[in-house]
C-alpha cells in the first residue's frame, strides 16, 4: 500500500473537522496532512470525550450519549486505527498514549454509529489532555527528570536482536 495515498484519503475524509488547535503537539510529524489529522483528531477526542464526561451516568444506571458526538469519536478512532495498521513500521509509526488507548478500547464496547450510543454504569470520567500528546511517535522516549517538565527525543534503531532493540540518541 503507497503510504503518502492512504495518508492523503484519510485527511480528506477527516478534512471537514479539521482543526490545528493541537498541531504543536505534533511537531515530530514532518508530513503536512499527517499532522493535520493527528491535531484534528486530538480536536474530536478533546471535544466528545468533553461532552461524554457531561452525560456521565451515576451507579447503576446508564446514560444515553447523542448520536452526533458517537460517529465524531469513532470517524477519530477508526482514523487512528486505520493510521496506525498501515504506518507501522514506517517512518511515520505511532504508538496512542497508553492511558488513551485503554479509554478507546472501552469506548469501543459500546459506541454505536446510529442512534446515539448508551455509555454504561459506572463509566468513569475521562482525563482530557490539552497540553499532552495522545499520539507519540514509536521511537519517542521521555527524557525528562522531573514530572511537570517532560521533553520527548526521537531515537533512531541501530541494532536490534532476539531480545532487545538498540537505539540512538
Amino acid at each position: 500500500m503507497d503510504i503518502v495515498n492512504y495518508i492523503e484519503g484519510k485527511y480528506r475524509e477527516i478534512k471537514p473537522y479539521e482543526d490545528i488547535e493541537f498541531l504543536k503537539l505534533y511537531s515530530w510529524v514532518n508530513q503536512s496532512q499527517l499532522k493535520s489529522i493527528f491535531s484534528t483528531v486530538h480536536h474530536l477526542m478533546v471535544k466528545n470525550y468533553s461532552r461524554m464526561n457531561e452525560r456521565l451516568p451515576t451507579n447503576e444506571y446508564v446514560s444515553h450519549f447523542w448520536a452526533e458526538n458517537s460517529r465524531e469519536l469513532l470517524l477519530a478512532i477508526e482514523t487512528i486505527q486505520g493510521l496506525h495498521r498501515v504506518l507501522n513500521g514506517s517512518e511515520y509509526a505511532f504508538d496512542n498514549d497508553s492511558y488513551y488507548s485503554t479509554i478507546i478500547e472501552k469506548s469501543l464496547s459500546f459506541l454505536s454509529k446510529s442512534g446515539g450510543s448508551e455509555i454504561p454504569a459506572h463509566m468513569g470520567k475521562v482525563e482530557i489532555y490539552y497540553t499532552i500528546p495522545i499520539f507519540v511517535h514509536s521511537n519517542l522516549i521521555n527524557t525528562s527528570i522531573s514530572q511537570n517538565h517532560k521533553q520527548y527525543s526521537v531515537l533512531k534503531v541501530i541494532g536490534e536482536g532476539s531480545y532487545a532493540k538498540v537505539y540512538k540518541w
